[in-house]
């Protein structure tokens, strides 16, 4: 059997797996034990300790207004006829699932480009929202378009890590994505939806970010700088991988986006420099 001080065979083995689980914590109820006054132990699902409460419960909300006019026919209909004014084909409310975290953040930006069809829902129908409180609030859904932008990076980390076939690339494409996560933490602006055509992005300074959203960030990159140590446990390994790999050269993902491509230039000649002193 492989063993890890030898070439870290498990960590490049799992690197999806690291990524895929970031920021699943932070939006999902996850499986703890309690244990009573007497000493039984159980399992629940309960809010991570290390999650944002205000952020977490905000998507939860998110996901319980979605179902209600996306899974019963009457509301799906009524949502549909508000839609009919401005739109040929209706959108769905999507949602998500825990299985696969990348989804709350379609789900996420869906709720911006629906957010006046779904006020004007809750307006001329308020009994559908009634028992679960309503809509979110005009401040609210700010937060859950911010909170896509600060996911931008993660949700397309998490679809290279798991691409069709990530056995054949899972070891080359690991530092090039974490690199480039580690960069993107500390990104200056972001490109949020427009209120004026949601098929539109533009940038806004971090520091203009929802509030919610800046927690989530803190909270992101501190996983960043969690998960560097599965680098650091093998870099010179992940460097001639990804050296090898024809998909990369030593460009790294992420080199389209100007501000992460000149944050990774000091690092990509660090790595050509090693590769050359050891070849």
């Amino acid at each position: 059997m492989w063993q890890r001080k030898e070439l870290s065979v498990e960590i490049l083995r799992c690197g999806a797996h690291i990524i895929a689980l970031g920021p699943k914590h932070l939006f999902y109820p996850m499986k703890r034990v309690h244990e009573d006054g007497e000493g039984v132990r159980t399992e629940v699902l309960a809010i991570h300790e290390d999650a944002d409460t205000e952020a977490f419960r905000l998507l939860e909300k998110v996901r319980r207004v979605h179902k209600r006019v996306r899974e019963n026919g009457k509301n799906r209909l009524k949502f549909e006829a508000e839609q009919a004014a401005t739109r040929k084909v209706p959108l769905v409310a999507l949602g998500d699932s825990s299985a696969k975290w990348v989804g709350a953040s379609p789900m996420c930006e869906r709720r911006w480009v629906i957010r006046d069809h779904l006020s004007n829902l809750a307006v001329a129908h308020p009994e559908i929202f009634h028992d679960i409180g309503g809509i979110l609030s005009g401040d609210q859904v700010n937060a859950v378009r911010d909170i896509c932008a600060v996911l931008s990076d993660w949700r397309q980390a998490a679809n290279v890590m798991q691409s069709d076939h990530p056995e054949f690339w899972s070891a080359s494409a690991f530092l090039p994505v974490m690199m480039t996560l580690k960069v993107g933490m500390d990104r200056s602006h972001y490109k949020v939806l427009s209120a004026a055509d949601p098929k539109v992005k533009i940038t806004m300074a971090r520091e203009s970010l929802h509030p919610i959203a800046q927690r989530v960030l803190a909270k992101l990159k501190e996983q960043v700088d969690t998960n560097w140590h599965h680098v650091e446990a093998c870099q010179g390994l992940l460097e001639l991988c990804t050296a090898c790999d024809p998909r990369w050269r030593l460009h790294f993902w992420g080199h389209e986006d100007q501000e992460q491509h000149d944050a990774l230039r000091p690092e990509r000649e660090s790595i050509k420099g090693r590769l050359i002193e050891h070849t």
